[in-house]
């Protein structure tokens, strides 16, 4: 089962695809997946200090 959203979404895409190839929902969703990309190659690094953690960095 699919949800409500996925699915006006996965349409939306359809649409667009069908219509203009590289429109402002595929470009909004590779921008997101690049800046996923991005964020799950960095390693996070934090210390605990007496105000609670900071980034060690």
């Amino acid at each position: 089962m699919i949800s409500k959203s996925a699915e006006s979404l996965l349409r939306l895409l359809y649409r667009e695809h069908i219509h203009n190839k590289d429109g402002k929902i595929s470009v909004m969703l590779k921008h997101i997946a690049d800046l996923e990309e991005r964020s799950n190659n960095d390693e996070l690094l934090f210390k605990d200090t007496s105000k609670g953690w900071k980034s060690a960095a």
